[in-house]
């Protein structure tokens, strides 16, 4: 696990990059596929960004940011020429879980980043997930909002060792 004390710069890029999202999405009459109904859109946007930028950060790589209504096409990042998506959760339970996919369908990438925020500004990068893996460990839960396909943060390999591993 890798923690990551995210900095100023990227706080407001987050900040910017939620709202951004969110006004797109209500300009469009875009739909978010988001699952906690507890939260704002534009909560449950900065919880994604706070994420893909402690990935960013750690990994000294650009985010995409372009605008689409069909989203990012399920690529959050390309690291070593594989296309992942990060998913992050901002769960303080004992077993924390990454995918949370309806369907197999929607893990449209070679990778999964699972990334859990426990701070205002600080993440854990929990670790990867090959899409083979993934298909391979997952398991369907029901954690209040239907039957979601994930894996616990145990099933992660740490993020340092991707180059090793693939």
């Amino acid at each position: 696990m890798i923690k990551v004390e995210l900095d100023a710069f990227h706080l407001m890029q987050a900040v910017l990059q939620a709202e951004r999202l969110t006004c797109f999405r209500k300009a469009n009459d875009l739909q978010s596929h988001k699952i906690d109904k507890g939260r704002s859109l534009f909560e449950i946007e900065y919880i994604g960004q706070l994420g893909e930028h402690a990935v960013k950060q750690h990994c000294k790589v650009k985010l995409p940011y372009l605008l689409d209504a069909k989203g990012d096409g399920g690529t959050d990042i390309v690291l070593l020429g594989y296309k992942a998506q990060i998913k992050t959760v901002s769960s303080y339970a004992k077993v924390v879980h990454f995918g949370l996919f309806q369907s197999m369908d929607e893990f449209n990438s070679e990778l999964l980043i699972g990334v859990q925020i426990v701070n205002p500004n600080v993440a854990l990068i929990h670790g990867f997930i090959t899409k083979t893996d993934f298909k391979s460990k997952a398991i369907q839960d029901n954690f209040g909002y239907g039957q979601k396909w994930n894996v616990p943060a145990s099933s992660l390999t740490c993020l340092n060792d991707l180059r090793r591993v693939l």
